[in-house]
């Protein structure tokens, strides 16, 4: 499994933290950045990188700020992109089974790194429920930028 990840200077310091995780699960973590802190980052410079790696690889993406609600927003602005803010392990499972969210938008401010280290299982662990989800699905697949 590989995952891309990025954070800004809010999400920096747990970005390290879910990274440590993922090494000693034996997952490959692709950083698109920030690559040092710097309280000037926005996370509008990391995530069309993680945005263009996700739709390359068919990965999926972790993206961390404070909240985890602005990079949400710009994701989903690009075609083949369901990006969802998970507070907690029930967000996590739903993004994933009812909407086949491909990338978790989590707040530094928002949960423990234990909290996060759960949604983060939940997230890459639950399959995509398929069914009476798959209209919902097809309904915004096609709107966004390219």
């Amino acid at each position: 499994m590989r995952i891309v990840i990025a954070a800004d200077h809010g999400g920096f310091e747990l970005k390290g933290k879910i990274k440590e995780y993922l090494a000693k699960k034996n997952i490959e973590v692709v950083d698109v950045g920030a690559f040092e802190y710097d309280p000037k980052s926005n996370y509008s410079d990391f995530v069309l990188p993680l945005v263009k790696q996700v739709r390359k690889d068919g990965a999926f993406g972790i993206v961390a700020c404070r909240t985890g609600n602005g990079p949400a927003m710009m994701a989903n602005k690009f075609k083949g992109i369901r990006a969802a803010v998970c507070v907690n392990e029930k967000h996590a499972y739903l993004a994933r089974e009812h909407n086949d969210a491909n990338v978790i938008c989590l707040g530094g401010d928002m949960m423990t790194p234990e909290e996060t280290q759960k949604a983060i299982d939940v997230f890459l662990g639950t399959p995509f429920g398929g069914g009476r989800h798959i209209p919902r699905i097809g309904a915004f697949e096609d709107l966004g930028e390219e």
